[in-house]
């Protein structure tokens, strides 16, 4: 059998299996008819191996319907590394406090960090709605679990179990995903990102590979890419304005880079899911 008369005769015979389906870069139409007979999602051609290790997780998690890490931040770019280093050992949800007090997302552990105005009504809520969740706090504050860096909310993580292991970062990648969030917008470079944290680029790309296990573009990419979701749930910005939010010319290159992401366009993603 060729691919798609596999896929047929597997959602045919295993209907709650996810199948991934590995296809050529350019090859649109093989995606989008994968797509429509049912396959979970796609990964193009040369892929990345922990790429397409994070989907097969992320496809077992949601087939056995578990709960996994709510992520809940007034800024949709300040806990997205937080996102991209979870998604490999559990499911993660980001959302404002409105959304996330609305989800039907079972989380095992809520990582909250909002303005310090809202912070203690954010969290009082947060524990109304999930009473036994334990909630970390990404702030400084004499009566909750804080945690005020990535490391440390890692660290929280594991400690209520939420997530197996924690790998700190080395100081010159922090530096270069600090540099990143606060950037997001802008058409960042390799070599802006390397004289951020002061490390030549060749350096830099190689302590980032192994911190991460993605190269420097691929991590920028889903970290726009994480944020237009945000924005996307939770905004009515046009796709134009998004595009533009998250750093890209225009929004056929922001379509195009979203889909090959997620496996759908950004207009789908939204009409798919309710904004909060």
């Amino acid at each position: 059998m060729n691919g798609h008369e596999t896929l047929t005769h597997m959602r045919r015979e295993h209907a709650r299996t996810p199948v991934i389906v590995l296809t050529a870069v350019a090859d649109v139409p093989t995606v989008v008819a994968a797509m429509k007979q049912g396959a979970w999602d796609y990964v193009t051609k040369p892929w990345e191996d922990e790429v397409l290790v994070t989907l097969v997780h992320r496809a077992a998690r949601e087939g056995r319907g578990e709960g996994g890490v709510l992520l809940v931040s007034d800024s949709v770019a300040s806990l997205a590394p937080l996102q991209l280093a979870l998604e490999l050992q559990t499911r993660v949800l980001a959302a404002n406090i409105a959304k996330a007090l609305r989800c039907q997302f079972l989380p095992t552990a809520i990582v909250v960090e909002c303005s310090s105005t809202r912070i203690a009504d954010a969290v009082g809520r947060l524990q109304e709605r999930f009473p036994k969740t334990p909630v970390i706090v990404m702030r400084h504050n004499d009566t909750m679990v804080e945690s005020n860096s990535f490391d440390g909310a890692l660290a929280e993580l594991v400690r209520f179990r939420a997530i197996n292991h924690a790998t700190e970062r080395h100081t010159a990648v922090s530096a270069a995903v600090e540099f990143m969030v606060a950037h997001y917008d802008d058409p960042l470079t390799v070599r802006e990102i390397a004289e951020a944290a002061h490390l030549s680029e060749g350096r830099l790309a190689h302590i980032f590979r192994d911190s991460t296990g993605l190269s420097i573009r691929s991590y920028v990419t889903r970290l726009r890419v994480s944020i237009a979701r945000r924005l996307l749930m939770e905004t009515t910005d046009t796709l134009d304005t998004i595009a533009t939010r998250t750093g890209y010319a225009d929004v056929s290159n922001f379509s195009r880079t979203f889909k090959s992401i997620d496996g759908i366009s950004p207009g789908e993603f939204r009409r798919a899911r309710p904004r909060g």
